[in-house]
């Protein structure tokens, strides 16, 4: 049988837990409650800022390669230009024309080649070393100076070309701006059928004789990696060269690094072959680092890259005229970090509630444990006299005094026992 115990250790005890465990539920309660808002609250706005942020990229990357598209659309524009110029011409090869540049000084340099010397503001002209020269040949290198006049316009009305050139079948080069030392710069002899700016074009590769745009090379005129659109000059059936504008990539990535794109996003532009045609070199370096392949990168509709546990919200668009396509990736730690630092404010806010509460606890547990030990005295005191006076019954009853103790029951029950 358990022990008994009296009647002011129950008072004590039950005042206690009835006054204290009521107000510790409800203020864990509120702190769960806080935590909890908070948490959601933080969730829902990262959700609601990281499908702010794709919505704008979209629209910036689309209004961009809309305005690229369109420039290169110019580009395309030029090349058949060129083309129904430069076919017209070889249809009339053996007309004659007026030279829109005046006389044209052709020499023979010391490693063969036949060359422009005389820069007459129009284009430089290159005959490999191992062509025979005849009168064609010659009448081909003086006559294309009718060429001119449009390479010039192309170079001058887009900022993204930088040259102008005419390919023969029969390796003859003309190349809008003047290139000085043009035989040193290509060399005694170059198989131009070779380079990608050539066949891209050619019946096997086009058979629609429509303007292409090229993979990616580095430049045989020395202005280092860049792009073609090119098109095929056919008379008749029969392929007489290739005519192209040259766009560096220099000039592309020089274009993307002004993109504003927010929360220091980057920009990179791949070609439809996987090739890297503009990437920042920190995104450069992140693909390799990560050993992340660009063509199975690219395949993927992707929204969302993880490199070393770290997010990355990614925004892509497609251009029509090449299939190139333009990419953005942004750090989605730059993008949260104010909701970050909000929500380190808050639980910072929550830790310190907490800590208050254990002090608010603590003084207002001692409180009315002092509380409780008074209540507990004041109500068990009158019922002990009670029980001595039912035990002494009998005795001189007069003798016993009870005090009041301002509980009616309490009082009522001892001015019984007068």
């Amino acid at each position: 049988m358990s022990k008994a115990k009296t009647l002011n250790e129950l008072i004590y005890v039950s005042f206690l837990k009835n006054s204290l465990i009521p107000i510790f539920v409800i203020e864990i309660t509120l702190i769960i409650v806080y935590f909890t808002i908070n948490n959601f609250t933080s969730d829902r706005t990262k959700e609601i800022l990281l499908n702010e942020t794709e919505k704008n990229i979209r629209q910036i990357l689309n209004k961009e390669i809309n305005i690229f598209d369109t420039q290169l659309k110019e580009i395309k524009t030029f090349s058949y230009l060129l083309q129904d110029h430069n076919q017209r011409f070889f249809k009339n090869f053996d007309k004659d024309v007026v030279l829109p540049n005046g006389k044209v000084e052709l020499k023979r340099a010391d490693n063969g080649v036949l060359y422009k010397a005389n820069n007459n503001s129009g284009s430089s002209v290159w005959y490999s070393s191992k062509t025979k020269i005849g009168k064609k040949e010659l009448r081909k290198a003086i006559n294309t100076e009718t060429f001119d006049p449009l390479f010039k316009f192309v170079v001058d009305n887009n900022k993204l070309v930088v040259a102008a050139y005419f390919n023969s079948y029969d390796n003859f080069n003309r190349y809008y701006p003047f290139l000085e030392n043009v035989y040193s710069v290509f060399g005694a002899h170059m198989v131009l059928k070779d380079y990608n700016f050539y066949y891209d074009a050619d019946t096997k590769h086009n058979p629609d004789r429509k303007s292409v745009w090229t993979d990616a090379y580095l430049d045989p005129a020395g202005q280092g990696w860049m792009v073609s659109c090119i098109v095929p000059i056919y008379n008749n059936d029969f392929l007489e060269g290739v005519t192209g504008m040259d766009v560096t990539l220099d000039l592309i990535f020089k274009h993307l690094s002004h993109l504003e794109i927010p929360y220091s996003g980057k920009s990179f532009l791949i070609g439809k072959d996987g090739q890297i045609l503009a990437m920042p070199n920190e995104i450069r370096d992140y693909f390799k680092q990560n050993n992340i392949n660009i063509k199975n990168f690219i395949n993927k509709d992707v929204t969302n890259l993880v490199i070393d546990n770290k997010k990355y919200l990614v925004g892509k668009e497609i251009s029509k005229e090449t299939n190139w396509q333009l990419y953005t990736m942004i750090d989605e730690d730059i993008i949260f970090s104010k909701i970050y630092k909000i929500a380190k404010l808050t639980k910072d806010i929550g830790y310190l509630a907490i800590v208050l509460m254990i002090v608010f606890y603590v003084i207002f547990f001692l409180y009315m444990k002092n509380k409780s030990k008074e209540l507990s005295k004041n109500v068990a005191r009158p019922i002990e006299d009670l029980v001595n006076i039912t035990r002494d019954m009998g005795k001189d009853s007069n003798k016993i005094k009870l005090a009041r103790t301002n509980i009616k029951e309490i009082d009522i029950l001892s001015y019984n026992f007068k």
